[in-house]
């Protein structure tokens, strides 16, 4: 199935979107404690199975090259530590190697054009849930002039982060585009997640 014509009207927050589709967006943030960044990766469902099966592709590359296993977290800020936040630790890295990872990881995320990220941004610290209405709404923008609709999930587990996000949802209006309430993954448990770990960083 080919996916929906693309929108080219040049007023639109961001270009050449797709038409009259359904987004599956995926959330996370920068991890840089001196800024407030959140990045948004809509995934059109014509093309998401494919995003999925391309970035497994990645990961067995990078597990056959670097000996990171695929079901390891991969955490584009702990490449450069080797720590890996307290997860299982990766293999020790040469030089170069994380650049190579990162690189790739990039070039797999460019390699499909249907792909749309959404950026908020503070210049200071403000904490997630503060930019999160922001993000929200700016892919409420997104779907509108894009006639589509978006389902969001996000980067983190805590009730306090639920609550936030949840509420953020609940005060769109009624002919709102983006659906349901969002859900919460442990980016250990989503590969998607951790594509989007690596474009926010």
């Amino acid at each position: 199935m080919c996916p929906p014509s693309p929108d080219t009207n040049p007023n639109n927050p961001v270009p050449s979107g797709l038409l009259d589709t359904t987004y599956l967006v995926y959330v996370d943030d920068s991890g840089d404690e001196t800024q407030d960044l959140l990045t948004a990766l809509a995934i059109p469902t014509p093309v998401w199975a494919k995003t999925l099966q391309d970035w497994k592709k990645y990961r067995r590359w990078v597990a056959r090259g670097f000996d990171i296993p695929t079901n390891t977290e991969l955490h584009a800020l702990d490449l450069g530590t080797n720590s890996n936040a307290g997860r299982d630790r990766l293999s020790a890295l040469r030089p170069g190697d994380r650049n190579k990872i990162t690189t790739a990881a990039f070039s797999m995320i460019g390699s499909i054009a249907e792909l749309r990220v959404l950026t908020v941004f503070a210049p200071v610290p403000e904490g997630s849930g503060k930019l999160y209405p922001q993000l929200v709404a700016f892919v409420e923008e997104f779907c509108a002039f894009h006639h589509s609709h978006a389902v969001i999930w996000y980067d983190g587990t805590a009730e306090n982060l639920a609550r936030s996000t949840r509420a953020a949802h609940r005060a769109l209006p009624y002919s709102r585009r983006v659906l349901e309430d969002p859900r919460g993954y442990a980016s250990s448990e989503s590969h998607l997640i951790q594509m989007t770990d690596f474009i926010a960083h």
